[in-house]
C-alpha cells in the first residue's frame, strides 16, 4: 500500500500537468488566433485604402472598398468562432483523457463527434453520384450558354446572317436563351439536390412559390415585358421617343425598366410593363430615311390672303437650319375660326435628336418673315383689348 500511494500520486500529478498544459495551449492558441486574424483584417483594409477602389467588372464597380472590408471582417469573425469552438473541443478531449482515469467521460465526449463525422462521411459518399450528375448539368448548361453567346456575337457583328433574326435582336435573344437554359438546368437539377425529397424542402419551395406569385407580379410583368419589347422593335438605344408624357432619347433597355434622357438632361426610368401597355412615338425611325415632320401653327386674320400666308410660311421653313428643302414644305389650313384662320406649316427634318431646337428656330423664322412683310400674327384676346391705332408688328429697329 505504501508503494502504491506514490505511484497514484505521480499518476494524478502527470494527468494534472497534462490538463494544465492543454489549458495553457488553449489560451495561447486563442490569443494567437485573434492576433493573426486581426492582422489579416488590418492588412486587407490597408490594401483597400491604398488601392482606392473596390472590385469591378469592366467599368462597373460591383463591390466598393468599404463593402469588401466589411465582408472580410464578417468572414474573419466566422472563422474565429469556428476555430475557437474547435480548439475548445480539443481542449475538452485532452482534459478528459488526462483526468478521466476510468475512461468514462472520454467516450461521452468523443463518441458523438465521431458519430457525426461518420454520418457526414456516409452521406457524402452516398451523394457522390448525384454530385457528379449536378456537375454534368452545370457543365452542359455553361457550354450551351457560351455557344449561344458566341453565336449571337457573330450575328451582332455581321459574321453570320440569318433572315429570321436581325443584328439588333441578337443581344436580347442571347439574354432570353441564356435565361431559359439556366431555368431548364435548375428544373433538371432540383431532384438531385441534397434534401430535395424532404418535407422541409418541399414546404420551403411551396412558400417561395406563393410569395413570388403574390408579391412579385409587377416584377415578373416588367421582366417579361423587358424580354418582349426588343422584338416589337418599337425603339432602340439612341432613338428620340415619346412615351406617355416623357420625351427624350433612349439611353438604356434594362430587364425591368427603360431609361430615357429627357430634353432637360433628366434621366427617367419607365417600367417596361408601362411601356408595353402604352403608346410609343418614335421620331428616329423614319428620320433616317425621308425624315420626320416638324410642324407648328399660326393664326392669321381674314384680311390677309391665304396665298400670302402660304408663301411666307414656306419661305420661313426653307430658311430654317435643320429642315430639308426636299421634300418641299407644305401648308395646311386647319380651321376657319371666328377671328382668324389657323395655318399649319409642315417640313421634314433628319435630325430627330434636335427636333425641339429646329421647331424653335422655325417659330423664330416665321416671326421674322411675317413681321418683315407686315403681316400680323393675331389672337382674339389681344385683338379685343387693343385700341386699333397700332398694328401688332414689332419695329425692326428696336433691339
Amino acid at each position: 500500500m505504501r508503494n502504491l500511494a506514490p505511484k497514484l500520486l505521480a499518476a494524478w500529478l502527470g494527468r494534472a500537468v497534462g490538463a494544465l498544459v492543454a489549458t495553457i495551449l488553449l489560451v495561447f492558441l486563442l490569443g494567437r488566433l485573434g492576433a493573426i486574424l486581426a492582422a489579416v483584417v488590418a492588412r486587407i483594409e490597408a490594401r483597400m485604402q491604398t488601392r482606392g477602389r473596390g472590385l469591378g467588372y469592366r467599368s462597373v464597380e460591383v463591390l466598393s472598398a468599404d463593402a469588401i472590408v466589411q465582408l472580410v471582417k464578417s468572414a474573419v469573425g466566422a472563422v474565429r468562432v469556428v476555430a475557437s469552438l474547435a480548439a475548445i473541443y480539443l481542449w475538452v478531449v485532452a482534459v478528459a483523457w488526462a483526468l478521466d482515469k476510468g475512461g468514462h467521460v472520454f467516450p461521452l465526449v468523443v463518441a458523438p463527434f465521431v458519430g457525426a463525422v461518420s454520418a457526414v462521411g456516409t452521406a457524402f459518399v452516398g451523394f457522390i453520384p448525384n454530385l457528379i450528375f449536378l456537375v454534368v448539368i452545370v457543365f452542359v448548361a455553361r457550354f450551351a450558354a457560351r455557344t449561344v453567346g458566341l453565336f449571337s456575337d457573330a450575328i451582332a457583328e455581321g459574321r453570320i446572317h440569318l433572315a429570321s433574326l436581325d443584328r439588333d435582336l441578337a443581344t436580347p435573344t442571347r439574354r432570353l436563351a441564356t435565361m431559359l437554359i439556366w431555368v431548364l438546368a435548375l428544373v433538371v437539377a432540383v431532384p438531385y439536390l441534397p434534401g430535395s425529397d424532404s418535407r422541409a424542402f418541399q414546404g420551403v419551395a411551396l412558400i417561395f412559390g406563393v410569395l413570388v406569385s403574390l408579391g412579385s407580379s409587377s416584377v415578373v410583368s416588367n421582366l417579361l415585358s423587358g424580354l418582349v419589347l426588343p422584338y416589337t422593335r418599337a425603339y432602340r438605344v439612341g432613338d428620340r421617343v415619346r412615351i406617355g408624357d416623357v420625351i427624350g432619347d433612349v439611353v438604356g433597355l434594362g430587364a425591368f425598366t427603360t431609361r430615357v434622357r429627357t430634353l432637360k438632361d433628366e434621366e427617367v426610368s419607365i417600367p417596361n410593363a408601362v411601356v408595353q401597355s402604352g403608346t410609343v412615338y418614335n421620331y428616329t425611325r423614319y428620320a433616317r430615311e425621308r425624315g420626320v415632320q416638324v410642324h407648328t401653327q399660326v393664326t392669321i386674320g381674314y384680311d390677309t390672303s391665304w396665298r400670302t400666308v402660304h408663301r411666307l410660311l414656306i419661305t420661313a421653313a426653307k430658311k430654317t437650319p435643320g429642315l430639308e428643302e426636299n421634300p418641299e414644305p407644305y401648308v395646311l389650313q386647319r380651321g376657319l375660326d371666328d377671328f382668324y384662320v389657323r395655318y399649319e406649316i409642315n417640313a421634314w427634318c433628319r435630325r430627330p435628336n434636335e427636333l425641339h431646337l429646329v421647331e424653335a428656330r422655325l417659330c423664330q423664322q416665321i416671326q421674322d418673315e411675317f413681321f418683315r412683310e407686315g403681316v400680323e400674327i393675331m389672337s382674339p384676346h389681344y385683338e379685343a383689348h387693343r385700341d386699333g391705332a397700332r398694328r401688332a408688328i414689332p419695329d425692326e429697329r428696336s433691339p
